[in-house]
């Protein structure tokens, strides 16, 4: 449409909708509505039918603001104030992003099965108002009377004042209209977050009566999950979101304030900080050794190890230990039971292989037995050696005597964890020193390299110019995998970087790897459904055979089953069932009417040759032999009805 059509511009009212105003436009301008929104329209063209008008008031990814900005000649703030994307804004930095979660919060709380409009308002204003589509605003507060629906505009009825306790209507009203508003703000934004992360910190401090820190049993206002929920949300630990409209409703009316009062209360940086600031765990005190051999019998020769340790065949996650200074053993208490217990099982290994070696089996030989590495069990017979656990007769072929005086210097020369699999730290001495595999097992077992390795600082944590200049690399590959629309994946950028997958966990390089897959996955699926929805419209608009349209045959063309569209796409499921359902309603009614037709025609045959006219007789013209058979309830109905209503007309005239 070219903007010089629109010779007549109208200025957008106070509270007006978007629907509302291009409705004015087009009966100023002569023109249709539609068209207007053909104009100005993004998006699916299936989109574009008037019985999907009023989404435009809601749905603001349906038209190019832009376009609409040039053709009507008003401000981009103008056209905001006209739909609920003010209130978007009020909860979501940038709600395009958010699409979808904020479709959600608004539909839910719309009415969109009718349009509820006040009379004496459109009498004076000619304007539908936007804030009359709410479900919970029932009543005109400004000429104190109910809202009517579903009536025509040209035939308004009388209305008598509604005079009954609408406190809470009116207090939902003012709620509703404060968010309408362009140049209001729920909050500002705290330090690094988000504007929605915002909004659940000060929801958090408004649900603790506004207290200086964060305490979680102190918030009444919420359910403890929620409120675990919140707080992850708010520290950035989850991507779990909470925050609506409903929420923010159910926040005002606990704490008894309006919602004018919310916005101007600023949340104090202690509270902010208390909420970041995670709090150190209280450590269970430690219990007495558990290993037959050793001498540790106090607990206060138990090290603390402060750091969070998961034993593969267990699946028990610990966040602290302790290590025994006699024999080296890990101790902690279960989480679900609160035992004390040896986590890693290497008691029952140690005395299995010391069984073994005893009944004379060789390193080699009780490997395969026991399943297990066999440099794993080089490392037990150097500890059974060093701790003589071992009759002499065996001990003595894997003890060695010349012990270097700075054995501790040697280990710590060669830079790696005490985690490290065995067949790498012998690898490492091996190539240093020159030791075979059974001097290294004695010398490992030492008291104090084992002391050394439990106190010595992760290495992990490489120099700080070596990360940053790593995770440059890291990003620059993973922006060209991105560009080059290849799969971004630990393997690809591992190879790039020429390192090891376990190199790239170290430098905490794998989130920008994850947060690229989930951008690639999120536009797979993007460019996905909008192929299906394609797919979908060509289906029904090449619908000309007057057949009802089945959702199996739907799910065939897209070539994908039900439960696929139904857990990635739900909204999509939406727009076909809907879609489908407004067409099999027209093929409904159109062959309905053509069996009126051919009914009728059938009536008018039998009177021009003097036939009886009966049920049967016109059954019989329609090539029905057995009109009271099953299955032909509805034809026999309607040819009932046509028959009255053709004796009716005849005998009035």
């Amino acid at each position: 449409m070219d903007k010089h059509r629109l010779t007549v511009r109208p200025t957008p009212k106070s509270g007006e909708s978007l629907t509302s105003f291009l409705f004015r436009t087009g009966i100023s301008n002569g023109c249709d509505k539609m068209d207007i929104w053909r104009d100005i329209h993004t998006g699916s063209v299936h989109m574009l039918r008037s019985n999907l008008y009023y989404r435009l008031d809601y749905d603001f990814c349906l038209i190019d603001p832009k376009r609409l900005s040039r053709l009507l000649d008003i401000t981009l703030d103008s056209i905001a104030q006209l739909s609920y994307f003010t209130v978007c804004s009020k909860f979501f930095n940038n709600p395009y992003q958010e699409y979808d979660r904020a479709m959600v919060m608004i539909q839910k709380a719309l009415d969109k099965k009718s349009r509820k409009f006040c009379p004496s308002c459109i009498k004076q204003e000619d304007v539908y108002k936007l804030i009359w589509q709410l479900k919970e605003i029932d009543n005109c507060f400004i000429h104190n009377i109910k809202l009517e629906s579903n009536v025509k505009l040209v035939d308004i009825p009388v209305v008598v004042a509604d005079t009954n306790d609408l406190s809470q209507q009116k207090k939902t009203y003012h709620r509703w209209l404060f968010l309408l508003e362009s140049d209001q703000m729920l909050t500002k934004r705290y330090g690094k977050l988000s504007m929605e992360r915002s909004l659940a910190l000060k929801l958090l401090f408004v649900a603790q009566n506004q207290a200086t820190d964060y305490i979680r049993k102190d918030i009444v206002g919420f359910s403890k999950n929620l409120v675990k929920s919140l707080v992850a949300f708010v520290r950035g630990n989850s991507v779990v979101k909470k925050v609506t409209q409903s929420l923010l409703f159910e926040v005002l009316d606990y704490a008894n304030m309006n919602i004018e009062q919310f916005s101007k209360i600023d949340v104090p940086k202690s509270y902010l900080n208390s909420i970041l600031t995670v709090k150190e765990k209280k450590v269970s005190p430690s219990r007495a050794c558990m290993t037959p051999w050793c001498c540790n019998s106090e607990h206060q020769r138990m090290i603390l190890v402060n750091e969070r340790v998961e034993p593969r065949k267990k699946g028990i996650r610990y966040p602290y230990y302790f290590v025994c200074e006699g024999c080296f053993m890990r101790y902690a208490y279960q989480p679900a039971t609160n035992q004390w217990q040896e986590i890693d099982g290497k008691i029952d290994l140690i005395s299995s292989v010391k069984n073994l070696a005893e009944n004379g089996l060789t390193r080699t030989e009780i490997s395969r037995e026991l399943k297990i590495n066999y440099f794993r069990i080089s490392e037990i017979f150097g500890y059974l050696a060093y701790h003589r656990l071992m009759p002499d007769s065996i001990g003595s072929q894997y003890t060695f005597s010349n012990v270097p005086e700075n054995l501790v210097s040697l280990f710590e020369e060669l830079q790696y964890e005490l985690h490290t699999y065995p067949e790498t730290k012998y690898k490492k001495t091996r190539e240093r020193y020159g030791w075979n595999l059974k001097m290294f097992s004695y010398y490992y077992a030492h008291s104090e390299v084992q002391l050394y390795f439990i106190h010595k600082s992760s290495d992990l944590k490489k120099p700080l110019k070596r990360h940053r200049d790593l995770s440059i690399r890291a990003e620059r590959i993973i922006n060209d995998l991105t560009l080059a629309e290849m799969p971004v994946s630990l393997s690809k950028v591992a190879v790039a970087l020429d390192c090891s997958e376990k190199t790239i966990h170290s430098y905490d390089i794998t989130t920008a790897i994850q947060k690229a897959k989930d951008k690639q996955l999120t536009r797979r699926r993007h460019n996905e459904e909008k192929e299906l929805r394609k797919i979908f419209d060509n289906l029904i608009t090449d619908h000309g055979d007057k057949n009802p349209i089945l959702m199996r045959t739907v799910y065939d063309s897209l070539g994908r089953h039900r439960d696929y569209i139904v857990e990635k796409y739900p909204g999509l499921i939406n727009y076909m069932t809907a879609s489908v359902k407004e067409v099999n309603e027209k093929d409904k009614s159109y062959k309905l009417q053509l069996l009126i037709n051919r009914i009728r025609e059938a009536i008018q045959q039998l009177i021009k040759s003097q036939r009886n006219l009966s049920v049967a007789a016109v059954a019989r013209y329609l090539g029905i032999q057995y009109i009271h058979a099953k299955g032909y309830k509805i034809v026999k109905e309607k040819i009932e009805q046509e028959i009255e209503n053709y004796l009716f007309a005849h005998n009035n005239s």
